[in-house]
């Protein structure tokens, strides 16, 4: 269970991270190690008594079933807590419910109150299990049907995953293939577990001229175009219509009340490509570490894809380590992908003398307790996989 939410001060407006993709982690000293700097911007962690609905200052809701996608949907979306709410468990509840032949759901938006172009979008997530449900985590904005779809999910295909792009002409600009035929871009991926009932980290890469898809910090598709107008972002479950794009609808087999569970939210930008900013951010202490065997996470692409992703870039990537600020004194460390064993972590003093060190073996979250550390300006080290990751650090312990 997450622990209590901590308010920070408006000098903490933006928080000081760093987001780093590894890069080929074996002992070929050809290969690299890529650190990307990023600042995170906007995140929520869906903290609150069990029945709230969702920040206020951080989501609104598309009512009805009339914004374009009503084609292909059964449901009407509703801002009921039957419908939207907080679990007190530090998750969010999207939750599908059948009322004789009528549907209710939730989709819940960032906007008016949040929207960004260029950066990192991650969600944490569990789909639901049935014919006719239809999960998504995606942004919408921007020119006439411009949208990017991180993820989609379908109830009647727990081992599957929908990647897909919109745009106003269409996306039919993408050749593919030996004789470079045109065609248009997204597909189903098969993943080698079912994603129905565990947690799996959906992320994307929005810079300019591509979209790159990952799950669980392994890069799976990208998408070559230039999107370059605000877009904000998406949570819903959906109803699907049988004989539709999304078919099949639900039948007896369907089980209702039927509940999608996000864990958070996160995003992260450049600061010369950053949307619209809250002046503090709601942080969190502590995270719920639910990952204890070899393999912090087992869902991975099965199959070729490689028309999505060609097969040299995809073997590139194999996790990404996430540092963020959770107080003065306490750091917290994310750590996505798959067997990227232990991480020794060591901090050093301007001196270069290692002030303190810590070893992390399979886990999905650690915070890292610098309260006994003086305060001050350190180096922090990440040693994985015969590779070095370094960040610099304040720590202020009054």
């Amino acid at each position: 269970m997450k622990t209590k939410i901590y308010n920070m001060s408006v000098a903490f407006a933006i928080l000081s991270i760093f987001f780093l993709s590894l890069v080929g982690c074996n002992s070929d000293e050809s290969q690299k190690v890529d650190q990307k700097n990023w600042q995170l911007v906007w995140s929520d962690e869906f903290e609150g008594a069990s029945g709230t609905l969702p920040d206020a200052t951080k989501w609104t809701y598309d009512l009805g079933n009339n914004n374009g996608w009503g084609n292909q949907e059964l449901e009407t979306y509703t801002n009921n807590p039957e419908n939207v709410s907080l679990d007190g468990n530090g998750n969010l509840v999207i939750t599908a419910r059948k009322n004789g032949n009528t549907f209710t759901s939730a989709r819940i938006k960032t906007k008016n109150l949040f929207a960004q172009t260029y950066g990192r979008y991650e969600a944490r997530l569990k789909t639901p299990y049935g014919p006719g449900i239809w999960p998504a985590f995606w942004l919408f904005g921007g020119n006439p049907n411009e949208e990017i779809d991180f993820f989609e999910g379908k109830g009647d295909r727990p081992n599957q995953m929908h990647l897909d792009v919109h745009c106003p002409d269409g996306c039919g600009n993408y050749k593919h293939g030996f004789l470079k035929l045109q065609k248009g871009w997204g597909a189903w991926v098969k993943i080698n577990e079912n994603f129905a009932n565990k947690w799996n980290i959906i992320s994307g890469e929005w810079q300019p001229g591509y979209i790159k898809f990952y799950l669980n910090g392994t890069p799976i598709a990208i998408m070559e175009r230039e999107f370059k107008t605000f877009q904000q972002l998406y949570l819903n479950t959906s109803v699907a219509k049988d004989k539709e794009a999304f078919n099949p609808g639900p039948n007896e087999t369907t089980n209702w009340p039927n509940s999608f569970l996000v864990d958070y939210v996160r995003v992260w930008g450049d600061k010369d490509t950053l949307g619209k900013m809250d002046d503090s951010y709601k942080l969190f202490e502590n995270s719920i570490n639910t990952v204890s065997d070899a393999n912090l996470y087992e869902a991975e692409p099965k199959g070729k894809i490689n028309y999505m992703y060609p097969k040299k870039m995809l073997n590139t990537e194999i996790g990404t380590i996430t540092l963020l600020k959770v107080s003065q004194k306490k750091f917290s460390l994310s750590i996505v992908g798959k067997n990227l064993g232990a991480l020794n972590v060591n901090v050093f003093d301007l001196k270069n003398k290692k002030v303190t060190s810590f070893i992390l073996q399979n886990t999905e979250y650690s915070i890292l307790d610098l309260s006994n550390i003086e305060t001050g300006t350190y180096k922090l080290e990440i040693l994985i996989s015969n590779h070095v990751l370094s960040q610099e650090i304040t720590i202020l312990n009054p």
